[in-house]
C-alpha cells in the first residue's frame, strides 16, 4: 500500500510540473474576443476567452454553430455572456 501511494504522489507531482511548464511556455492569452484568421470573409470564426480563465486550469471548450435563427452578433453576445456567469 505504501508503494501505490508513493507512486500516486510521484505521478500527482510530475502532473503538477508539466502543467506548470506548459503553463510557462504557452504565448500570452488573448482575453476577450478577437478573430481566429481562417477566412478573409464575414465568415471567419471568432475566439472568446473570459478574463476569469487561469492558464494552466482546465476549462471546457465550448464551440457553438449558427444559422437558424440568429446572427453570430446574438450567439456571441449569448456566449459571452454564459462564459462570464459560468
Amino acid at each position: 500500500m505504501a508503494e501505490a501511494q508513493r507512486r500516486l504522489a510521484q505521478a500527482r507531482g510530475d502532473v503538477d510540473a508539466l502543467t506548470a511548464r506548459a503553463a510557462a511556455a504557452q504565448d500570452p492569452v488573448p482575453y476577450g474576443q478577437s478573430r481566429l484568421g481562417i477566412s478573409d470573409t464575414d465568415r471567419d470564426g471568432t475566439l472568446y476567452v473570459p478574463t476569469s480563465y487561469k492558464p494552466g486550469t482546465a476549462m471546457p471548450l465550448v464551440m457553438m454553430l449558427h444559422g437558424f435563427s440568429a446572427d453570430k452578433d446574438v450567439w456571441a453576445r449569448f456566449a459571452r455572456h454564459f462564459a462570464r456567469t459560468h
